[in-house]
């Protein structure tokens, strides 16, 4: 993501994180276990949940995503 010119930052938590969220827009979100992977797809047992359409669903994402961006490193 680095060479594509995102910004890139690093959790300050001492603790893994192991959610998966893909904030889409601020009415859609994939959420869950699944990892993006040849194994995610073929051999485990992920889940992976598309909400949309909701905001109100979407919200409290977008607030938790914004807390930790704001106290990341660069």
């Amino acid at each position: 993501m680095l060479k594509e010119g995102m910004n890139v930052k690093l959790d300050g938590n001492k603790y893994n994180l192991h959610h998966k969220v893909i904030i889409i827009d601020d009415t859609n979100i994939m959420i869950g276990s699944f990892n993006f992977s040849e194994n995610a797809t073929k051999t485990n047992d992920e889940n992976l949940l598309i909400i949309k359409n909701n905001k109100d669903f979407v919200n409290p994402y977008i607030k938790e995503f914004e807390t930790l961006f704001n106290i990341s490193q660069n």
